[in-house]
């Protein structure tokens, strides 16, 4: 066994294990302590990459650039309140403490398909959308607003053409898309069921995206409801608007760009396995001086030196023969 070890310490081409054969027990032990420090350090620096590589780090960049126009977002309009209460019942109020109110819309829809009652009965972008300017000043009407369906009801969405999309040149409240929304709060209608929080107020939520997608809820909108401002009262004075109505129903809102800046944020995989594979022949050639071949070569010593010599020995000795 001992002439093993000497044998394997000399084939194998590490540096510093030929000194293990040395007749001095002071170099040996020199020796077989400085191999063993870094051996220690060989494998706590590959035991730190492998972990590092098994965390699976990601790398964020970010770009940051400065067009002259920017497509402006896709802006959604959908009332908190799914039905409009005239429509339900076909501007025929009735006014009977016998007849509830649910059933007296029962008896408008009639033969109508679930489709086409909802089109019907809900608020209409007509009526909801009191005031509309474009970030470029020009005046916005309901015929470029598109009616698009959700889990929550109909929305209307201004902005959604690929070909001529709205762009802004700046950013700031005065390069921005003014809204003046009528909430409606008169037409609101009790809601049988269960439904959100949201849909029991008054108030018409805005949705903001890209144009590559379209929202399935309208969960993630900003609610307004009604609101009096100095600015609003300005816009209409040229209207003969009650100032109750204005407080009751009628909101602002500035939809602008905070910054015409357009930034880029991509992910990449921070460290691969080929970054680890050289991290691990760096240590190797750090602490022991090996290299991928040098622990080829160890291990078919080992191999050799062990199982062919064991395997050959066994081939060599004369088979016991029993007598009876």
């Amino acid at each position: 066994m001992e002439e093993d070890k000497k044998k394997i310490a000399s084939e194998i081409n590490l540096s510093g294990f030929q000194y293990l054969n040395d007749k001095s027990t002071v170099v040996r032990v020199f020796w077989f302590s400085v191999i063993l420090v870094f051996l220690a350090l060989t494998v706590y620096q590959i035991t730190t990459q492998v972990s590092r590589y098994a965390s699976s780090p990601v790398s964020t960049n970010v770009e940051v650039e400065y067009p002259e126009q920017i497509i402006f977002p896709v802006i959604a309009l959908c009332n908190n309140n799914q039905f409009r209460q005239s429509n339900l019942l076909g501007y025929k109020l009735k006014y009977d403490d016998e007849i509830s109110f649910f059933e007296q819309v029962i008896d408008s829809i009639g033969n109508a398909s679930a489709v086409e009652f909802l089109r019907n009965s809900t608020h209409d972008i007509r009526t909801m959308l009191a005031g509309c300017t474009l970030p470029n000043g020009t005046r916005c009407g309901p015929e470029m607003w598109t009616q698009f369906w959700t889990l929550n009801g109909i929305c209307w969405a201004l902005n959604l053409d690929h070909v001529t999309p709205i762009v802004v040149t700046s950013s700031g409240k005065d390069h921005g898309l003014r809204l003046v929304l009528n909430v409606e709060s008169y037409e609101r209608a009790d809601t049988c069921g269960r439904v959100l929080d949201s849909q029991l107020e008054t108030g018409i939520r805005v949705l903001i995206y890209n144009q590559t997608e379209l929202p399935i809820t309208t969960s993630k909108g900003r609610s307004f409801d009604a609101a009096f401002e100095d600015y609003l009262a300005v816009y209409y004075k040229k209207t003969q608007i009650d100032e109750d109505f204005e407080k009751e129903n009628l909101a602002l809102v500035n939809i602008y760009l905070q910054s015409n800046a357009i930034e880029t944020w991509t992910q990449q995989e921070e460290y691969t396995f080929w970054t680890l594979a050289c991290d691990i022949g760096g240590a190797l050639g750090l602490f022991l001086g090996a290299s991928v071949v040098t622990i080829t070569e160890f291990g078919y010593i080992i191999f050799q030196q062990y199982w062919l010599v064991d395997r050959q020995k066994k081939r060599s000795q004369p088979e016991s023969l029993s007598l009876k």
